[in-house]
Formats: C-alpha cells, sequence, structure tokens
C-alpha cells in the first residue's frame, strides 16, 4: 500500500493516475468506505513524524493494523 502523509501532500493530483485502484481522492470527499484506509495512512504517518525532518523517512514502514487484515485476507 502507499502511504501519502497529509503534512507533505501539496493536493498536486500527481499520484492520481498511477493510483490501481482509483483511491486517491481529496480528504474532504472520502466517502465511508475509504475512511478506514484514510486513518491507516493518519497512523503511519504519526509513526514517520514529519518527513522534512524526520529519521525515519528510510525505514521500512509497519502497515497500520487494518491494512494487515487486509493482507491475510487476499
Amino acid at each position: 500500500m502507499l502511504y501519502i502523509h497529509q503534512s507533505e501532500c501539496i493536493d498536486c493530483g500527481a499520484c492520481e493516475p498511477v493510483c490501481p485502484v482509483s483511491a486517491i481522492r481529496p480528504a474532504q470527499k472520502v466517502d465511508e468506505a475509504w475512511k478506514p484506509f484514510q486513518e491507516s495512512s493518519r497512523e503511519v504517518s504519526k509513526m514517520l513524524g514529519n518527513p522534512a525532518g524526520s529519521e525515519n523517512v528510510d525505514l521500512p514502514i509497519e502497515d497500520s493494523d487494518y491494512v494487515k487484515k487486509l493482507e491475510k485476507k487476499v
């Protein structure tokens, strides 16, 4: 899963055409089906801290619990 850091996103839209499931949309337009993924992205962003000053950005990131459960279903 690709995680977009909320404080780093500039709403340029460059990620939208490459998303294989067309899941990327403005935070204000996320419907209920996608909210768990939005929260997962928030959890991972908290783990990283602010990428501009974080030493964690090059480390492997652990998926959120929600995403880990999805991987088991696939």
